[in-house]
């Protein structure tokens, strides 16, 4: 068996190279899905301020790095000096300050607080604070990715919205108790199960539980759906037995919308099913 035909040469190379060219994938099914103009549509007033990059490249930066493996924000300062990679995206990758500087502006102290105090009235140790603007823009860009998904899959007729909540384990000050006894986060996220796109979620402190206000994400999931779907389901397990979320799902209203009635599956724990 002849070996493979190649030959060293002592010279460099002209150019740049990168041991991460497989990320230039992610980079061209984020702008296939058309998200760079939802980004700068939604996102635009968290533009980085006094730097070149706008909403749509910190997020492209964003994805990339948690496609390469990235743990923490810091580490998108060694993405940066691949200089291979940022000459494939066409921009220099931004540095984790302006990174950090653009992810704080999701956040807001003051509804936090008025949450916070609101939960207090209420003796509650959990609350749910309010989407800010900025959460609502990302929320709309969610919606954008999988309506475009969607149709490039095939306008499905069909979607079943699978709704459940994810314990992230963490070491932050801030972070705090989950039922498991770890600290941590705790967001619901709901699915499109026939496609396996996510369409909804909703970040929460790890001490929220499963049943405090799961009808919020799942009302955001079917406004995700595209104008295709004509048939729509729901499935949860017992976190999704709550009061509030089962009368919405039964609804007549929602009969009337464009996808029809819900049909749905909730599973109860044995002491509420007794």
């Amino acid at each position: 068996m002849s070996k493979t035909p190649f030959a060293i040469d002592p010279k460099p190379m002209q150019g740049q190279s990168s041991a991460r060219a497989g990320v230039s994938a992610v980079s061209r099914v984020f702008r296939s899905l058309k998200l760079p103009g939802a980004c700068q549509a939604n996102l635009n007033t968290l533009k980085v301020r006094n730097a070149g990059w706008d909403s749509a490249q910190v997020v492209e930066s964003l994805i990339i790095l948690h496609a390469a493996g990235g743990d923490t924000m810091d580490d998108i300062d060694m993405l940066r000096e691949d200089e291979g990679l940022w000459r494939m995206l066409g921009y220099e990758l931004p540095a984790s300050r302006s990174v950090r500087d653009f992810l704080l502006r999701f956040h807001s102290d003051e509804v936090v607080r008025k949450a916070e105090k609101a939960a207090r009235r209420q003796k509650l140790l959990a609350f749910i604070p309010e989407e800010t603007s900025g959460l609502e823009g990302l929320r709309r860009v969610l919606t954008a990715s999988a309506r475009s998904a969607a149709k490039a899959l095939g306008n499905w007729q069909i979607a079943t919205v699978d709704e459940d909540t994810t314990i992230i384990e963490s070491h932050k000050k801030s972070a705090k108790w989950t039922h498991e006894g770890i600290k941590g986060y705790q967001p619901v996220v709901a699915t499109w199960a026939e496609t396996g796109l996510v369409v909804a979620d909703e970040f929460r402190d790890g001490n929220v539980p499963a049943k405090m206000a799961p009808v919020e994400c799942a009302k955001a999931a079917f406004a995700a759906l595209p104008d295709s779907v004509t048939r729509r389901h729901f499935r949860g397990d017992s976190g999704c037995y709550e009061w509030n979320l089962l009368k919405w799902l039964r609804h007549e209203d929602r009969s009337k919308e464009a996808g029809g009635a819900i049909g749905f599956a909730i599973s109860a724990s044995r002491e509420l099913a007794g």
